[in-house]
């Protein structure tokens, strides 16, 4: 198994600590500052986004179109291709809402599966 890195699409200070609210506007001026020079320094094979806004956030860094439904880019089972080699795969956010709204525990299980699978 290879070595992975985790970390935040905002790489901003934020107010409201761990539980305050997440402005849009954190995304788009973190990211291009912060989170794509990392991206690129460290050259991922594969990156994966958790939740729509940071999936945008990323999309937005190389120039790709946003998806109309996160649903869609995240059955995809090929990835997103970001330039170089890295694949973009996006994940539903893992919170326990999103289980009960939008995309069951199980499901998301798969989906991870799919990432491990190109690892």
């Amino acid at each position: 198994m290879g070595e992975i890195f985790l970390t935040n699409a905002i790489l901003c200070l934020k107010k409201g600590g761990l539980t305050g609210p997440v402005r849009t506007e954190w995304f788009d001026n973190c990211s291009k500052r912060y989170l794509q020079p990392l991206i690129d320094l460290i050259g991922p094979k594969i990156v994966v986004t958790l939740g729509v806004r940071a999936l945008n956030s990323v999309l937005s860094l190389y120039d790709t179109s946003k998806p109309k439904c996160l649903r869609d880019v995240v059955d995809n089972e090929d990835g997103i291709q970001l330039g170089g080699d890295a694949l973009l795969f996006p994940m539903y956010h893992c919170g326990q809402i999103v289980w009960i709204t939008h995309r069951k525990e199980e499901q998301q299980l798969k989906d991870w599966a799919r990432v491990r699978h190109i690892l």
